[in-house]
């Protein structure tokens, strides 16, 4: 019951977007969460879910090579974790390694994970990629989920246009 309660202690619970509730612990929350993931593992060290919260949080603690270290062994050890499909893509996208984000989030996805900042991140790396019909449709996904999010809007007013390229005039 000790693993139970230190993974209580890190608010494991799913928050209504389907993330970790972690993601939300402010950035001074991140130490303790590690803190409390770390004694959780090395009390069970096949614990998928605790290692793709832990990298998860050094992700966002900007740890980018642990974070992938992390994420990869939650795979190993649950192929069927998406949350660590979508986070290991993350960080993949975060170093520039578009390929293997792609890979990554291909993986989320077909695990049935469908929220906006995934087909955003999608959308991201096929630009990077110059695949730009294939981002716009990611694009347009993440518009879909999440209409009023400020990222959505700033793909709608800005981005669309850039990416899609100029638009042949239909003449009169």
């Amino acid at each position: 019951m000790k693993v139970r309660h230190l993974l209580d202690k890190v608010c494991m619970s799913f928050a209504s977007d389907g993330f970790p509730a972690g993601f939300s612990l402010p950035q001074q929350g991140d130490l303790a969460a590690k803190r409390a993931l770390e004694q959780a593992i090395a009390l069970q060290p096949n614990d998928a879910q605790a290692q793709a919260n832990l990298g998860s949080i050094l992700h966002r603690m900007g740890r980018l090579h642990e974070a992938g270290r992390m994420l990869s062994r939650a795979i190993e050890l649950d192929p069927t974790c998406a949350d660590a499909h979508l986070n290991l893509g993350l960080v993949r996208h975060d170093q520039g390694e578009w390929r293997q984000a792609l890979g990554c989030f291909d993986g989320a996805i077909c695990l049935g994970m469908d929220h906006a900042d995934l087909w955003a991140a999608l959308g991201n790396c096929l630009t990077a990629l110059g695949l730009r019909e294939d981002a716009l449709t990611a694009y347009e996904r993440a518009a879909r989920l999440r209409p009023r999010a400020p990222e959505v809007q700033f793909l709608r007013g800005d981005l669309f246009p850039i990416i899609a390229g100029p638009r042949e005039s239909v003449a009169a």
